[in-house]
């Protein structure tokens, strides 16, 4: 009898650990002035990425590696407050500035006011691969 009840919880634990790993949506993992934005996602899932700069005579280079898909990018302002060096800024997000829509094999450039940004992220589709957002100079 107390085997059934120590293993029935440990079962539903593990049951619950396997539920939990089925698989991702988004990753951002940024480096630089690089962002890489692995989705697997369907229809309508969102995500946004951490605050970045965007210097004088810069542009935005968005690469995809879409397997299938699209994925709409909204780029909005950011307004970012750091309070001290143990603590995440907190970010504000405000207006969007640019939107895009990028699908498997595409590449768009293009220009942002210098700035704070967020990238906002949904899926068309069944979306998975891989997006690359490039800063660079002009």
């Amino acid at each position: 009898m107390n085997r059934k009840k120590v293993l029935i919880p440990l079962l539903l634990v593990f049951l619950f650990l396997l539920g939990g790993c089925k698989g991702f949506k988004y990753s951002f993992t940024s480096f630089g002035s690089s962002t890489k934005i692995e989705v697997n996602g369907s229809e309508g899932d969102y995500a946004e990425s951490s605050d970045f700069e965007v210097g004088k005579n810069r542009q935005i280079v968005l690469k995809s590696e879409l397997e299938s898909g699209q994925l709409q990018i909204d780029f909005a302002e950011a307004t970012v407050f750091y309070s001290d060096s143990d603590s995440p800024a907190d970010v504000i997000i405000g207006d969007v500035v640019t939107s895009v829509k990028i699908g498997k094999g595409e590449t768009l450039n293009f220009d942002l006011p210098q700035g704070d940004y967020v990238m906002c992220c949904t899926c068309i589709g069944t979306t998975k691969g891989v997006v690359t957002m490039d800063i660079e100079k002009k």
